[in-house]
């Protein structure tokens, strides 16, 4: 009897895991590709080295929309005000690239290390991307 109950409960085992495994398979080969634009930075962080104080730098960061839709860039915003971007187009087409350029121009208070955000909203199943410029400014 002891055998007969434990055959049956290891049968009862297997089974349950087989179907679990096939099933999951079958739920990720089935799963669609959205049909919406997504944007993909080249790179999404620029290091300046150093920078005197009173220079400015500046960086472009290229994207491609790698969706199935038309790409729109709907806001650009930066950490402060010691750092403006220049859009090249709000809307991309898929397989096409977009540049942000970025001008850092550091103010008195901030020497050594700087970190600067840029915060890029679209439309992109993306929506939200992050930027970053990294460097020291000595006086």
């Amino acid at each position: 009897m002891n055998k007969w109950i434990f055959t049956l409960i290891a049968g009862i085992f297997f089974q349950i895991s087989a179907f679990s495994q096939d099933s999951t398979q079958v739920i990720s080969d089935t799963m669609p590709v959205p049909d919406a634009p997504r944007i993909t930075f080249s790179s999404n962080s620029f290091h300046f080295g150093t920078l005197k104080m009173g220079n400015s730098v500046s960086h472009t960061f290229e994207f491609t929309n790698t969706g199935t839709k038309d790409l729109k860039i709907l806001s650009v915003q930066t950490s402060c005000n010691c750092t403006t971007t220049l859009l090249e187009k709000k809307v991309v087409p898929p397989g096409e690239k977009g540049r942000i350029t970025v001008i850092y121009t550091p103010k008195p208070n901030q020497k050594n290390e700087q970190r600067k955000v840029i915060l890029v909203i679209s439309n992109a199943i993306n929506k939200e991307e992050l930027l970053y410029m990294t460097g020291f400014v000595e006086p």
